[in-house]
This record gives C-alpha cells, structure tokens and sequence, in this order.
C-alpha cells in the first residue's frame, strides 16, 4: 500500500512525499528511463514472492500482487523502457536462469513468454538470449514487443559479448546518484564538513560511512553498535541529512534498520530531485529534497 503524506504537515523538516509497505521483505528492485520502480516483496519463510509497480515520484501504485505459477524462484532480470523482463531459476542450488517472461510495466499484463530460452539482455526493441545445447550454443534474437524470433546465431561468442556489454552501458541504474563509503576519520577531516565534526564524534558509528552531498545537503548512513558485546552485535542504521545552507541543520533523521548483525551498504540512491530508502527491510520511502518547505 503507498501512502502520501499530506503537504499541511510539511513545514521546516524534510517529511517522506510517499511510501510504500510490503507484505514480506522488499526484497530488489528495478527503476526504469520512464519514472517507473518494480520491486519483489518476498516472504522467505512461506517461499513466496509477487511484483509490484510504483510512479516513482507521486507514489501511485500501477499495479501490485503479480505473482506466476512458479511461486518463489522466479526475479526480475531487467526493465527497458514498458517491459518488464523476468527469469526462472533452475533450481535453488543452481542459480542459473531459464525461461523469459515479459510483462507490461503498465499494467502488469503478460505480453509473451518463452519457456525454451534463456535471457540475456534488451536492447533497441530486440530481446537477445540462448539456446544452449551440450555441443553448442545458439544466439537467438526475438522482437521486444511480441517475443517473435527474428534470427538465431550459432556460437557467435563475440558477438554476444559486444551486444552484452551494450546493453550494460544502456542499464537505467547508471543514471542514479549513489552515495560513497568513507571511513569515519576521512569525513570528519575535511574542512568543508567541519559542522558534522560533533555530531558524528558524539556517537558510536562503527565500520564505514556511506555519504553524498551536492551544493545543498549532505546525507549520511551509518550504524551503530547498541549491544554490550563485539561478539554479538546489534547494529541500528541511521539516515540523516543535514542543510549545508542552513549550517548544516539536521533537516530529516529516520533509523532504517534495528538490531542488525551485519553491515549492508547501498542504503539509498537519488533520481532527480527524489532520495530513496527502504526501512526495515520492508518500507520503501521516498523524500523530495527540494519541496517548496526546505
């Protein structure tokens, strides 16, 4: 369910635009070149998984609670501009992907599948996988919208290789901003960042820190140790930005994590004027930095 967050109560403090809840735990996700994110809300413990689809920037849900015949080993690959691209995997033991499904990213209808090939990759309205054989392997290329074998090539290796890494260059993630991981001395030397000196020194953050900062914010993710015992760690991770304009006031503060026994990086990306988190595992947020209130 994705909630909006009504503009009356935005005032100094940056507050969440949208979020949505997951039923089991937001387990990955996809952002595609149209303002479109598609992620899987898994349930480990009863082996199951369904899709949804969300506007990335006023929270509407297109569509959620997909799910396939094969319940629970079954991903998203990869989304080209309004198709969504899924694969089986062999077996649990054998994360090898087989059959292509290809879904409407809006509206979550089933275009075409093909239960014989293996995906590889989309690009410029063309689907390319293989035909894998014990001697050989054929490269098969099939039309984006319809699932139409066009051509098929047998062992063209280098081939394969160039379309690939094509198709690599084109991936909608490239153009997101991700933060970097610093070590907590490296951040807390630089002069530009002097106003966050105290703060971080006032508390417990452990291994590294994740951070971004552009001519307005800087924002930071880091965990801290709340148990008693190294052997037995239970990590909180906190989310801050803080104004660089207004001497660096803290103007949002959420604790994504709790009791964690390990460190996860990758916490948040920025698309346009938007910052993306996930909170427990289960809550995927969205901030928009630059509303008229901050």
């Amino acid at each position: 369910m994705s909630i909006r967050v009504p503009s009356f109560f935005r005032k100094q403090k940056i507050v969440p635009a949208w979020q949505f809840h997951c039923d089991g735990i937001l387990w990955r996700m996809k952002v595609s070149d149209n303002g479109l994110i598609i992620g899987e809300d898994r349930d480990t413990e009863k082996k199951t998984v369904s899709f949804f689809c969300i506007e990335e920037k006023r929270g509407t849900v297109l569509w959620s609670k997909l799910a396939f015949e094969e319940s629970f080993w079954i991903s998203v690959d990869c989304v080209v501009a309004n198709t969504i691209f899924f694969h089986e995997f062999k077996s649990p033991s054998l994360p090898e992907k087989r059959k292509i499904y290809a879904v409407d990213a809006r509206n979550g209808k089933l275009l075409w599948k093909n239960e014989e090939l293996r995906f590889l990759c989309a690009l410029h309205n063309c689907v390319y996988a293989t035909k894998d054989t014990f001697a050989s392997r054929t490269l098969v290329v099939l039309d984006i919208h319809s699932g139409t074998i066009i051509r098929e090539f047998e062992n063209e290796n280098q081939q394969l290789d160039i379309i690939t890494q094509d198709a690599e260059r084109e991936q909608t993630y490239h153009y997101l901003q991700l933060p970097t991981v610093f070590s907590l001395n490296s951040i807390v030397s630089q002069e530009r960042l002097h106003g966050l000196k105290k703060y971080f020194l006032s508390h417990r953050i452990i291994d590294e820190i994740e951070f971004f900062e552009n001519d307005t914010f800087a924002i930071i993710s880091y965990y801290e140790n709340i148990s008693e015992s190294l052997l037995t760690p239970k990590l909180n991770q906190q989310l801050h930005i803080f104004n660089k304009q207004k001497s660096f006031k803290k103007v949002f503060s959420d604790l994504i994590a709790q009791n964690a026994i390990m460190v996860l990086h990758d916490s948040f990306y920025l698309k346009d004027n938007f910052l993306f988190f996930i909170k427990n595992k289960k809550v995927l947020t969205a901030l928009n930095l630059y509303s008229p209130t901050t």
